[in-house]
Parts: structure tokens; C-alpha cells; sequence
């Protein structure tokens, strides 16, 4: 193993070179190559070392959607600019609606629709007609 400093006027051998060559190459061995934002790098072989995993988030906004008090509207979520590999883990849904025109239902999401691509989205409209839309965010965590 190479010195962890070197000291100014001391002898370098070609032992303590090799080491440190050694040693760098190591380290280079282990950075993976051509890695991008959103790469998996795995440190679990690494002494006192944490896996890091970052999950992927994709926000955006909902076509314009007409709700009228009494009937269930329906709505579509796109998030295939994300690239997720897989159905995301978690979709987060706030609708948006003018001042004095809050009143409506919860949104939700219809089971089974969701893809790795989209879903779809339900809400009830209660109070009075209005056109909302709906802000949200769809999360994938890593497996």
C-alpha cells in the first residue's frame, strides 16, 4: 500500500510508485464507465459505505378537466417523458381549480390503469360545474 502522504526530500522508490500505480488502478477499476444522471452506482462492496439509490420523480399537469356536480369525470395522467423503467411506486395527484370553486371530490387514480407510461385518473364533481386540472407527480423507486 502507498504512503498515505509524501514527504518533501524523501527517497521515492519504485516499490512505492508500483503501489500507488496499483492502487490508482484500483480505484478506476471501480468507477463505472460512461455513467449518467439517474446511474446505479452500487458502493455495497465497499467498507463503511452506504448503497445510494435515487428515485426517479415526474411532475406535470393534467389536460383541462369539466366537472359537473353529481357525475364522475374522468382523466388522463402523462409521464412517459420520465423513461421510467417500470410502473411507478407512487402518484401524487392536487387538483387546481379558481378562487370560490374548490368544492369537489377527492381525485384518484382508477386501479389497474396505472403503466409505465400514464394512468388514469378519476374525480367526482360536487358544488358547481367548473374546469380544473390536475397538478402531479409520479415517483419510481429502485428495486
Amino acid at each position: 500500500m502507498a504512503p498515505t502522504t509524501f514527504n518533501d526530500g524523501d527517497p521515492i522508490d519504485a516499490s512505492t510508485l508500483q503501489s500507488l500505480v496499483t492502487e490508482i488502478a484500483t480505484l478506476r477499476s471501480s468507477i463505472p464507465s460512461g455513467t449518467t444522471a439517474g446511474t446505479k452506482i452500487d458502493l455495497s462492496g465497499a467498507t463503511g459505505a452506504v448503497d445510494t439509490v435515487i428515485p426517479k420523480f415526474w411532475g406535470g399537469i393534467t389536460k383541462q378537466v369539466s366537472l359537473t356536480p353529481g357525475v364522475r369525470s374522468y382523466f388522463d395522467i402523462d409521464y412517459s417523458g420520465a423513461k421510467f423503467v417500470g410502473k411507478p411506486t407512487s402518484i401524487t395527484l392536487t387538483p387546481v381549480s379558481k378562487d370560490k370553486n374548490e368544492t369537489m371530490g377527492v381525485p384518484s387514480i382508477v386501479s389497474g390503469s396505472v403503466s409505465q407510461t400514464g394512468a388514469r385518473g378519476q374525480i367526482l364533481g360536487i358544488g358547481v360545474a367548473k374546469t380544473i386540472t390536475i397538478y402531479f407527480m409520479a415517483i419510481q423507486n429502485p428495486s
